[in-house]
């Protein structure tokens, strides 16, 4: 899959007039400000997040609702504040779009019978102008020896169309709007935002969240109805019963696959080889530097290894871990629900951060499964449970018929903190010793007295 981004740029200095704006427009649609640190995926019903990027010169705006961005920069319209919608989709097709106080003032896209920014919305030819360079420069006060450039910019050709965007954006002095709101989320533009200032702010539904209720780890259950009907395994083997000619068809798509990853993925990675060669000068004859800005992930886990053990510590969460002989730790992506990941033989084990009023969801069993074990059990002060299911038998997943889901939850005084791995075909009680070690090593860096309990509910709106 290509490259998919979108920022709003505003010429200026103007986060103060921005977060004024975003906060009337999300106001008059339910949403209240948060003060809670960001642990967690937004809620993509009640929740929305806002990242700023600022410097003297620009002001760039990333949402993350990309479908509400229409309506954003209606918002953001006005006489003093003219601004520029940059987009790239899926690496083929990429364009800017301008807006003054009544509308668009132009728009450019490199293929518009593939694909134009906001698609869904019908905008007459005379109300959505061609985008005119000339034009682009006078209103966002550029330089105007700039818009040559600019229109040589626009007719180049590229296999990868984000990398002319991001030309653009250079010769605009506003490199970091050549992103999406999930590159600022997972930390990829670190290396490309010195001599910017940069803010999150993340939005509730507060008539919404005042419906939830948290939960306590000690006193919930695993909702089941007692054990598994008879033949539970038989009524599950039953429900996904095929008839013969789907079961053909099925065949056939996994016939189609297979031809896909043998045939089809050697030539995207002969495809990627290609283009590494193609920046390292290979048809150039200057190096040029690289515009791939430095991946760092604002989750940072640290590794200290010793002979019989690793510790790894997560900052945004402020929670670490020791992993004995046997454990080796993973990378974890920069998302704010990832905390930690790691690999006992063949198993891996991810710990995800869920939101306290989700506890019923954390622990209601997967359909038709069998509970095999449950624990409650403390680490330190903190309340954790262990439950193992069976899961039931897949007629979509060929291979062994015992499949097993088993997780660890440890709840803090903000959240529960999961460890969720499988086996396939047999338990094996030697990793899973390995892993119960490890969550057992699980500690905050700052806990609270007395806050593990339910916090109320006033506390915890989001």
């Amino acid at each position: 899959m290509g490259a998919f981004y979108n920022s709003i740029c505003l010429p200026g200095s103007r986060p103060a007039e921005v977060r004024r704006s975003v906060e009337r427009w999300l106001l008059g649609r339910g949403f209240r400000r948060s003060q809670e640190a960001v642990l967690f995926d937004l809620d993509g019903d009640s929740e929305r997040s806002v990242f700023l990027v600022w410097n003297d010169r620009w002001t760039i705006i990333y949402f993350s609702h990309w479908g509400e961005e229409r309506r954003l920069i209606r918002e953001l319209q006005t006489k003093r504040a003219p601004l520029a919608y940059v987009w790239v989709y899926d690496s083929d097709v990429w364009g800017v779009d301008l807006f003054d106080a009544h509308g668009f003032a132009g728009s450019f896209s490199s293929d518009p019978r593939d694909h134009q920014s906001f698609a869904d919305e019908v905008v007459p030819g005379e109300q959505r102008p061609p985008l005119d360079p000339e034009s682009m420069v006078e209103l966002l006060g550029l330089d105007p020896e700039l818009a040559p450039q600019i229109a040589a910019t626009m007719k180049k050709v590229s296999p990868f169309q984000e990398e002319i965007c991001q030309e653009l954006c250079a010769l605009m002095d506003v490199q970091p709007a050549a992103a999406s709101y999930d590159d600022l989320e997972t930390g990829k533009l670190e290396g490309t935002l010195e001599g910017w200032n940069r803010d999150q702010w993340v939005y509730f539904d507060y008539h919404r969240a005042l419906e939830t209720i948290e939960g306590d780890l000690d006193l919930h259950g695993v909702e089941i109805d007692g054990a598994p009907p008879p033949g539970w395994e038989e009524q599950a083997t039953k429900q996904v019963r095929l008839s013969p000619e789907l079961q053909a068809e099925m065949e056939q798509m996994r016939r189609r696959a297979r031809f896909m990853f043998f045939v089809v993925r050697p030539i995207s990675w002969l495809a990627k080889a290609w283009r590494k060669l193609y920046e390292l000068s290979f048809f150039r004859l200057a190096p040029k530097e690289s515009t791939e800005p430095i991946r760092r992930s604002p989750v940072s886990v640290e590794r200290t290894a010793t002979a019989t053990r690793h510790e790894v510590r997560n900052h945004r969460h402020g929670v670490r871990m020791l992993l004995p002989a046997g454990v080796e730790p993973l990378e974890v992506s920069g998302k704010p629900a990832t905390v930690f990941s790691f690999r006992c033989g063949d198993t891996a084990v991810v710990c995800t951060a869920r939101r306290l009023r989700h506890l019923w969801e954390v622990l209601k069993p997967p359909g038709l499964s069998k509970v095999l074990r449950q624990e409650k059990f403390k680490i330190g002060p903190l309340l954790a449970r262990h439950v193992l299911f069976e899961l039931p038998p897949s007629r979509f997943a060929p291979g062994p018929d015992h499949r097993y889901l088993a997780l660890h939850v440890v709840q803090t005084y903000r959240a529960l903190y999961v460890f969720l791995y499988r086996f396939t075909g047999s338990i094996e009680p030697e990793v899973e010793e390995l892993i119960r070690t490890a969550v057992e090593s699980f500690r905050e860096d700052e806990p609270v007295p007395g806050a593990v309990r339910r916090r109320s509910l006033g506390s915890a709106v989001r």
